[in-house]
């Protein structure tokens, strides 16, 4: 954004720059020096920077608050007000964005020569620079507006993603126990008393315990050597128990699920992923792996499926609940009665655990949360930046027309017809913004490799993200040409050959 407005301002101080032609060269007519001249530009810039950047660190106090106090519905212990640092930061940013804008027309300005500046010569090489600007202008633009296609697209993706059970009818019930009291020992304990409770219900469901619910955003990792391999592999780990694979209907493709003694005897079950990944073609069954510093059977392989998000399938080795954690329930079809019984069961065993049931659909979209921030704080930022891609392209085509008035007016002298006038200035101006659509869909195209995480499995290269921003730009880029087009052709031929 910053670039963009520095292109912006500066094709503003190009026009100014060249409307100030004369001027600046009765000074240097004068005896001013060149080196004079471009410290009173500069100047000039350093003012419009200092008012810019003191609005916006004064928009820095009020909008950051604002907003997160309105974006979440619980407090945040979190300071966003600017300090010193960014204080700081901010007025060194603003003094190379002064120069960076202000020093290019200054030069650029001083540099015609005296008879040159009078005659207003040098135009042409004004409208390089200009265009230049503006092709840059159009690709940061291109790159925003790709990078919040993306994150739409990557959300409306990620609802259609099968993740291999039914998230509809899944419910996730959570314990909150005392904050003192409770080792693991003593979970264990209440874990097993839980569950002779639980199977004691009449009619009671069947459930499913795990440590973590799927898309709870809650990872757990273990160092794992495998028979093959001489180094440690970082792989995801999910303790789980009850019947957790029946509950969500994943099928157990090889070998058995746990028994009641797997947790002292260490056993494991492994995904599709990682028996593919760490063992090929070899069958895993019975094979042992290390897992931190003590060995572990591998004794069942599961289907495969997005139990802990939607990016990708990874490797993944389940183990039974040690009591580490105090288990989630995940129940198919969960109803009010059973919720009841749940929460009376947990009362029975310690008055003081809360029950907290909730669908794992509200746990899925807390799961897309952040990627739904950032795709409106990407698309704000797009929208924002195509106005002033739309300003920019206003400013050189405009300025096209004013340069070019006596030779629209002979070319309508000579008969030239309407749509010839307006398609010779969208051609003069309309290589630049092609340009600028060429390379900024090439930037989006490298930029998005640090994306993929945000798109839940759909392509960096999505067509249709693409195309819905190289459509966007072209549009408007025909609004901004309207004005000066129909100033072009509204043009008196008698009038535009008399200009000076």
């Amino acid at each position: 954004m910053l670039l963009l407005a520095c292109a912006n301002v500066g094709n503003l101080l190009i026009a100014r720059a060249a409307m100030r032609q004369r001027e600046i060269a009765t000074r240097l007519s004068i005896g001013a020096s060149r080196p004079r001249i471009v410290r009173q530009l500069l100047t000039e810039s350093l003012v419009l920077a200092s008012i810019a950047a003191s609005l916006g660190v004064g928009i820095a106090y009020i909008l950051p608050p604002y907003v997160l106090t309105h974006a979440v519905d619980y407090p945040i212990n979190l300071r966003v007000t600017p300090d010193a640092v960014v204080l700081v930061f901010s007025i060194a940013l603003s003094v190379v964005a002064c120069i960076a804008v202000g020093l290019a027309p200054s030069l650029h300005a001083s540099r015609a020569g005296l008879i040159g500046a009078v005659k207003e010569a040098g135009a042409m090489s004004r409208l390089r620079l200009r265009s230049v600007l503006l092709s840059t202008q159009v690709a940061a633009s291109v790159v925003l507006l790709v990078a919040a296609g993306l994150m739409v697209r990557g959300l409306q993706h990620a609802y259609t993603v099968n993740p291999g059970f039914p998230t509809a009818a899944l419910s996730v019930v959570s314990f909150d126990l005392p904050a003192q009291g409770y080792d693991t020992a003593r979970k264990r304990a209440l874990i097993l008393d839980l569950r002779s409770a639980l199977d004691s219900l009449p009619d009671f469901k069947r459930y499913g315990l795990a440590r973590t619910a799927p898309f709870a955003n809650a990872h757990w990792f273990a160092g794992v050597r495998f028979p093959s391999e001489d180094k440690n592999t970082a792989v995801e780990t999910q303790e789980i128990g009850g019947q957790y694979f029946d509950v969500l209907g994943l099928a157990l493709l090889a070998g058995r699920d746990f028994g009641p003694s797997d947790v002292d005897a260490r056993a494991v079950l492994v995904n599709e992923t990682l028996a593919r990944r760490h063992f090929g073609s070899t069958n895993p069954i019975g094979r042992a792996i290390v897992m931190g510093t003590k060995p572990s059977e591998i004794v069942g392989i599961v289907k495969d499926a997005y139990t802990t998000g939607l990016e990708a399938i990874e490797p993944l080795i389940y183990q039974p609940v040690s009591g580490f954690e105090m288990p989630r329930l995940v129940i198919r079809d969960l109803s009010e009665a059973d919720r009841q019984a749940i929460a009376v069961a947990a009362a029975g065993l310690d008055p003081r655990i809360h029950v907290h049931a909730e669908p794992l659909s509200a746990q899925l979209d807390r799961y897309l949360s952040p990627a739904r921030t950032a795709a409106a704080l990407a698309g704000i930022l797009g929208l924002l930046a195509l106005g002033l891609t739309c300003v920019g392209m206003f400013g050189v085509f405009a300025y096209l027309v004013r340069q070019r008035t006596q030779e629209i007016g002979v070319r309508m002298a000579l008969g030239a017809r309407s749509r010839q006038i307006i398609a010779m200035v969208v051609a003069s101006g309309g290589r630049s913004v092609l340009m600028g659509l060429v390379l900024g869909l090439l930037a989006s195209a490298v930029l998005s490799q640090g994306m993929q995480s945000l798109l839940y499995g759909l392509s960096r290269l999505d067509v249709r993200a693409y195309a819905g921003a190289c459509v966007v730009v072209v549009i408007s880029a025909a609004a901004a040409t309207w004005i000066p087009a129909r100033r072009a052709i509204r043009l008196d031929p008698v009038k535009a050959l008399r200009c000076d």
